[in-house]
């Protein structure tokens, strides 16, 4: 984490380099673990993953793929937990990413 305690842009989010990334309001920090054209595979994904780790599960659907997300978390510090536990669990390219809380729920 850069000086200061700010955060550096997430995956998919611009900054420019050296700049401090602050969370938008309302945006909420989540362990990904899918992305797929296939809305079953992301459904039972979801399924799957709810029944292992035991955390709300949220598929998105953006620019026609489902990402399978994880969690509810204020920062990404908090989410680092998770996504060490999903991937032992398997999910070997699990990742925090910055969400919107507007995604399905699909405990």
């Amino acid at each position: 984490m850069p000086a200061g305690g700010a955060q550096t842009a997430p995956q998919g989010v611009s900054a420019k380099p050296g700049q401090a990334y602050a969370d938008p309001a309302g945006a909420l920090w989540r362990v990904q673990v899918l992305t797929t054209l296939d809305r079953e595979l992301a459904e039972r994904t979801a399924g799957e993953a709810a029944r292992l780790l035991h955390v709300n599960v949220h598929v998105a659907h953006e620019a026609s793929h489902y990402k399978v997300r994880l969690g509810d978390y204020r920062s990404e510090e908090e989410a680092r937990p998770l996504r060490d536990q999903a991937i032992r669990a398997g999910y070997t390219g699990a990742f925090r990413t910055l969400c919107t809380p507007d995604t399905t729920l699909n405990n």
